[in-house]
């Protein structure tokens, strides 16, 4: 089988985005099966991966001329969001000619962005919900909004099939939409396994260090994961907390918008500020450092899909304690495996930490477990053996229809 997969940067090396990771990992194992993968992107970070002969990147976006005429006309009459979905599968179908010439591409595996999926002739496609905008976009919804929501929903609808990391999203957007494509199926998120030395361990861990990952921004739930440390930190005069990631602001009911250290200093104490570490974006292999430190790892989000975040933590035998998002907790054994709590709850949060600051043999057994049953749920080969029986049935549907 040859299996097309689009990617919204390239190489998996300089992008640290869900969908990227998702695609390397997925290429390399389906390649390790025997199948043929090519990766269609439409952005190079690093100009010496374009070398990879199974990468093809997309014609540049035409900035004016004849060809992007119409497009811009469009744009004001069905939105933005559909210049957006109809310019990428334009100049996306051009890369499938391409990556085609030597052998057909049975079947392409693209996200539901902005509905590009329905503007894609030839080969089958298998939309993999990575985030759908009625439930992503956080805040009042715009007007483009509600045309990207309804462009998105006719390409799930209209899709070859559709492939979902959770199944509490796949119900979701099914409910939503009310139709989604005849074909769908809730498949987790492939994660790869770190040896057994490069795994968290208790003996070489800090007992007062919590790690958050993630923006400093409202959806990662940031104020949730500063929030419950505060409260901790009262009782616990030695813990701290490390944050990294990008810093995008949290807006306040006022209206201002206040980057991490105007937030902090706003709204906590300097003794709490004092014992928190913000670094800012840092490397994958720097977050992994950061697992190994750490007494647990925290993911307070208040929207995921599968984050890569929570599974890699889990894969490295990390304590983790997550917001009752879609993804691992739907797949691991709550209380066993994984420790949860409500979205947005910053003292139900702070509870579920505190019973691992008290028990550190506690949060030993918790990492264990919650190794082995993401390797159970999340293993490459397990996904790639439910992924290319669902691709199969994609392919001959659309073989039957024709």
């Amino acid at each position: 089988m040859k299996i097309a997969f689009y990617s919204p940067f390239w190489p998996v090396t300089r992008a640290q985005n869900g969908i990227v990771t998702y695609v390397d990992i997925m290429t390399r194992a389906l390649q390790a099966a025997g199948h043929e993968c090519v990766v269609i992107t439409p952005r190079m970070l690093d100009e010496g991966a374009a070398d990879d002969k199974t990468l093809y990147v997309m014609d540049p976006a035409p900035k004016s001329g004849v060809r992007s005429l119409w497009p811009r006309l469009s744009a004001g009459v069905f939105g933005a969001g559909r210049l957006i979905g109809r310019s990428l599968a334009a100049r996306l179908e051009r890369a499938l000619e391409r990556a085609s010439t030597a052998a057909p591409v049975d079947i392409i595996d693209i996200e539901e962005s902005f509905g590009m999926a329905r503007f894609i002739k030839g080969a089958p496609t298998a939309v993999r919900l990575h985030g759908p905008h009625f439930l992503g976009h956080v805040g009042d919804r715009s007007e483009e909004d509600r045309r990207r929501i309804a462009s998105e929903g006719r390409a799930i609808q209209s899709a070859g099939g559709v492939t979902s990391p959770s199944p509490g999203l796949l119900a979701a957007t099914k409910d939503y939409y009310r139709e989604v494509a005849p074909l769908n199926a809730a498949i987790g998120n492939p994660v790869e396994f770190p040896p057994d030395d490069q795994c968290w361990r208790r003996e070489n861990c800090d007992p007062n260090l919590i790690l958050f990952v993630g923006r400093f921004d409202l959806r990662k739930g940031a104020d949730v994961m500063l929030e419950a440390f505060s409260r901790l930190a009262k009782t616990h005069k030695s813990l701290r907390l490390v944050m990294a990631g990008k810093d995008s602001g949290i807006p306040l009911d006022s209206g201002e918008t206040l980057a991490y250290e105007a937030y902090v200093k706003r709204l906590f104490s300097d003794d709490i500020r004092e014992r928190v570490r913000f670094l800012g974006p840092v490397s994958p292999a720097k977050v992994n450092e950061l697992r190994r430190q750490a007494l647990v790892y925290v993911s307070s989000s208040r929207f995921e899909c599968c984050a890569y975040a929570v599974t890699e933590t889990l894969a490295m035998g990390c304590p983790a304690v997550a917001s009752s998002t879609f993804g691992p907790p739907e797949y691991l054994k709550v209380g066993e495996e994984i420790l949860v709590f409500d979205i947005g709850d910053a003292d139900g949060l702070a509870a579920q930490l505190e019973m691992l600051l008290g028990d550190p043999r506690r949060a030993e057994e918790l990492g264990a477990a919650g190794r082995y049953g993401a390797r159970a749920a999340f293993a490459p080969e397990k996904i790639v053996t439910d992924m290319v029986s669902f691709y199969g049935d994609v392919i001959a549907r659309k073989a039957s229809a024709s």
